[in-house]
């Protein structure tokens, strides 16, 4: 007699099944390495030891003698860092020990699991991490994540805005990814004509590319170039020189040309960031972006300063301004926060600050009080750029909101994101507004027309009611609660106020005071989700 079989109710599965595509996904992820014939693992290593110049920083490392090492890679890298990792230790394994390192408390503490083989040599060595996931931009210095590690060094890879950073040593690794220049000249020449001005620009990993296209170019196009500016970042940089550091500094680059660069146009290898994007049409002519992987050019459409000056006109008549803070990395940072205050406190406006690593729609849809948000981040990926009018509230710059606080705008067409040019910006003197025609002046809004309310701090002296007597008066309570509420600290509460302006309040608030009934407890269930006492006690029924 045969054993009857149940049918498979699944398709079959092997170890096959599970096992990652290696080949596939190296093939078309790791682009930037050129074309690969071998696919093995020790060619991989051999291309990303080149790609990050890791002897190079290997021996930087050595040299500085550095104990605790954050290797940080952006989204597009994060592939990498495995392999890079494990690179950076088998070369530090090579390098000679100093003998007369006497390993602290926190080095043999940080030593967690010890094979024996090194003959307890491994404590004389430096403990390296990999920082994947960034707090903000990818093209900042992650401190924070840094902080968690205790690390002495943070190891940027990849594009970089290039800003100084606060308080941690750092060192940049931008890459030497494949270009083909011959496909590049190509474009260029068939965009320009001989006399027009042009500036070849890229982002950090192909700027190296630059000077060689310029010398195939320049006898015959009026050309220039630019290059990073090392001395901005104040901090090491493994894989890249400066030809010349004399010239027009511009956003983190060092540019080499002769002449206005208004009057140039912008030929762009690899597309920048939206809010790099926006601020380098604001600089050149014209602007042209050369897509590195269909080796096509592009001329727009571009994000368009138009919206950027309906949100600063619409920041005039905010009331309440919330000061997203996008980075806390920037050696500026502290000192732009608070000249945004003392703006926003001079205007009469209230503000709320608010430290939000990577800001998205849902995050900033819970504060509606909010009528306008202020971000503080990098120029190059930390600004927020409402393209699709995604946001409920509209997001803007220290520069935007310095300009909707003047009483006169002058609007020039510049879009200044960098934090030292905004620092940089004479403050006009703002008139006197003590008398009480000023300060009541009507204010509308200039988008919809309505009434608003746009200096609540101007207020203040209409809250602050002492209540010296002990007089029980209707008058007298309805001034206590509308002071208590509204008024914290001195200060005036505008979240307060729009909570009671709001219709709905919470659950149960549509009811009237006879309809509060509170409904009767019952007890719930008691246990875990795979044996509730309930469920316990059906079995020991089935089983009796």
């Amino acid at each position: 007699m045969t054993e009857t079989v149940a049918p498979a109710l699944s398709t079959a599965q092997d170890a096959g099944d599970f096992e990652f595509a290696k080949v596939n996904k190296t093939s078309t992820a790791r682009a930037y390495l050129g074309q690969i014939s071998d696919n093995s693992e020790s060619t991989l290593k051999q291309l990303l030891a080149q790609y990050y110049s890791v002897t190079d920083l290997v021996r930087f490392l050595q040299d500085k003698k550095f104990r605790r090492i954050a290797l940080q890679f952006p989204d597009s890298l994060v592939a990498d860092s495995p392999i890079v990792l494990q690179l950076v230790q088998q070369h530090l394994d090579k390098l000679p020990r100093d003998p007369g390192h006497v390993p602290s408390a926190q080095d043999i503490e940080s030593v967690k699991v010890c094979s024996g083989k090194c003959g307890g040599d491994c404590k004389n060595r430096p403990d390296v991490w990999i920082l994947a996931d960034t707090s903000y931009s990818p093209c900042c210095i992650d401190e924070v994540a840094a902080e968690h590690v205790s690390a002495d060094l943070v190891v940027h890879f990849g594009d970089a805005c290039l800003n100084p950073v606060d308080k941690l040593s750092a060192a940049y690794v931008f890459g030497k990814p494949f270009l083909d220049k011959e496909k590049v000249v190509e474009a260029f020449k068939a965009t320009y004509s001989p006399d027009d001005k042009v500036i070849l620009m890229a982002d950090a990993p192909y700027t190296s590319h630059l000077y060689d296209i310029y010398e195939q170019l320049s006898p015959e196009y009026n050309v220039g170039y630019a290059e990073l500016d090392l001395e901005r970042s104040k901090a090491a940089i493994i894989d890249q020189t400066v030809h010349n550091s004399e010239g027009t500094h511009l956003a983190s680059r060092i540019i080499h040309f002769d002449g206005p660069l208004d009057e140039c146009s912008l030929f762009h290898i690899t597309k920048p960031e939206d809010p790099r994007l926006l601020y380098l049409s604001t600089q050149f002519s014209s602007m042209t972006i050369y897509d590195v992987d269909s080796a096509s050019v592009s001329s727009g459409p571009f994000p368009t300063l138009m919206k950027r000056y309906r949100a600063m006109h619409m920041a005039r008549s905010a009331g309440t301004v919330g000061i997203l803070i996008n980075t806390l990395s920037l050696s500026n940072t502290r000192t732009l926060l608070n000249k945004v205050i003392r703006w926003v406190r001079g205007a009469g406006k209230k503000h709320y600050m608010f430290v939000v690593g990577k800001p998205n729609v849902a995050k900033l849809a819970n504060f509606e009080s909010v009528d306008v948000w202020c971000i503080i981040g990098c120029g190059q990926s930390g600004i927020i750029l409402d393209t699709y009018g995604e946001y409920y509230k509209n997001i803007i710059t220290p520069y935007e909101l310095q300009l909707a606080l003047k009483q006169e705008i002058t609007w020039t067409g510049q879009w200044i994101t960098d934090f030292e040019a905004v620092l940089d910006q004479e403050e006009e003197e703002q008139e006197e507004q003590d008398g009480e025609e000023e300060e009541y002046v009507p204010e509308f809004n200039p988008v919809t027309g309505q009434l608003a309310s746009s200096r609540p701090l101007r207020q203040i002296k209409h809250l602050e009611v002492e209540l010296g007597s002990t007089d029980s008066s209707t008058d007298g309570q309805l001034v206590a609660r509308f002071s208590n509420t509204l008024s914290i600290k001195n200060t005036v509460s505008t979240s307060a106020s729009y909570l009671q302006s709001r219709e709905w309040t919470g659950l149960g608030s549509d009811f009237g005071q006879d309809e509060l009934e509170g409904a009767e407890l019952e007890e719930g269930r008691l246990g875990i989700a795979r044996g509730y006492d309930y469920d316990k006690g059906q079995q020991v029924e089935k089983n009796n």
